[in-house]
């Protein structure tokens, strides 16, 4: 619980597409378990190899043309079975816009993510803090 309370932006479960690329063309296709507005949690086989950077690509399904959250970032923690990635950067306006909806419509406290996202500068901390 303790942990819980260090985080700065809520985590939530979506069970959506998730591909992960490095340099050189090498990618991992998974599936999210975790994200929030600063990384995600992703389950894939067989392990990453090491990077200093990743692409992660979200799909999201909705009827018809996939929409995607692209976002650059480091792993924090990986396994056998996945990683945990934090955002470095989210790629334009459009994919931040739709990974702040992703975690609203999935969050049981949708107005804690809203004054989350209004305490920060875009996925950062106000320098002030």
């Amino acid at each position: 619980m303790a942990d819980q309370n260090r985080r700065e932006f809520t985590r939530v479960a979506v069970p959506i597409d998730a591909t992960v690329r490095l340099p050189g063309g090498i990618y991992r296709h998974g599936e999210v378990r975790e994200v929030s507005m600063t990384g995600v949690q992703i389950a894939y086989t067989p392990p990453m190899p090491d990077a200093d950077r990743y692409m992660i690509e979200m799909r999201l399904r909705t009827g018809g043309t996939p929409v995607e959250v692209v976002a650059q970032g480091s792993i924090i923690r990986s396994g056998a079975n996945g990683a945990a990635f934090q955002f470095d950067t989210i790629e334009g306006v459009e994919s931040f816009e739709r990974l702040r909806n992703l975690v609203l419509m999935n969050a049981e406290n949708p107005d804690a993510v809203e004054d989350e996202v209004d305490r920060h500068v875009g996925i950062r901390r106000p320098e002030s803090e």
